[in-house]
């Protein structure tokens, strides 16, 4: 008898996700203005907030995190996923916002 393939751990997935845009994304705030096709992955890129605000609705839609948290999640998309954010340059303040909201959203994924 044939083994069933393994389906994917949703919440393992959603938390090497988290840790990819985490870890792999620059927080440099370079001098003079970049374009997304250089090749850089970096935090300063409105898609990679609105990546993030994704990746954290998708845990709050399948009850993984607290409730505290998912209002974090809510409050961070009214802040960053917006016509005004797109429209203004990002800060370091704004990438700091994010990656708190990263590490205790992975915190909470964490295997105990």
């Amino acid at each position: 008898m044939e083994k069933e393939p393994q389906k994917p751990d949703p919440r393992a997935e959603l938390l090497a996700e988290l840790k990819r845009l985490r870890q792999d994304y620059s927080d440099d705030i370079p001098q003079d203005a970049v374009s997304s096709v250089n090749g850089a992955q970096r935090k300063i890129s409105d898609a990679w907030f609105g990546l993030v605000s994704g990746n954290l609705e998708m845990a709050v839609l399948r009850g993984l995190f607290s409730e505290d948290l998912a209002k974090k999640q809510e409050e961070f998309a009214d802040q960053f996923c917006n016509l005004e954010f797109s429209e203004r340059l990002t800060t370091k303040e704004d990438i700091d916002t994010a990656n708190t909201l990263l590490d205790e959203a992975i915190a909470e994924l964490e295997p105990e």
